[in-house]
């Protein structure tokens, strides 16, 4: 990807993050993009100590997640759970990247509409 399409990412992710949402940047993806998430959470556990006695073990999560990115000549969104299918949904422009992200953000099953297709 270009300096100029991570720049532009890295604009969307500054918007996206005055609305709340955390942004991580990654370059090691290809291609490279921003992950973006929802705050992450706090799940506390019990876990059993060697000598039987119970201490709390921490674990963060985030409800959900899109990676955004430019590829192919067109703004990619993408969305999955865990073990799942990703699911994709193609823009040209940018302020319909920033929708797509977040349609994916606010809905709480995968595909986020119908819209969305199985990644290739």
């Amino acid at each position: 990807m270009t300096t100029q399409y991570q720049e532009l990412l890295d604009e969307l992710g500054r918007r996206l993050e005055a609305r709340g949402f955390r942004i991580l940047r990654r370059t090691y993806f290809v291609p490279s993009g921003i992950l973006v998430t929802t705050q992450p959470k706090r799940a506390a556990f019990e876990t059993a100590s060697s000598d039987s006695e119970s201490n709390p073990a921490d674990f963060w999560y985030f409800d959900r997640a899109v990676y955004l990115h430019h590829h192919k000549g067109q703004w990619e969104a993408r969305t999955g759970k865990h073990g799942g299918p990703d699911w994709v949904r193609r823009t040209e422009t940018l302020d319909a990247l920033e929708s797509c992200a977040l349609e994916a953000l606010g809905a709480s099953k995968v595909p986020p509409g119908p819209e969305w297709h199985v990644a290739d």
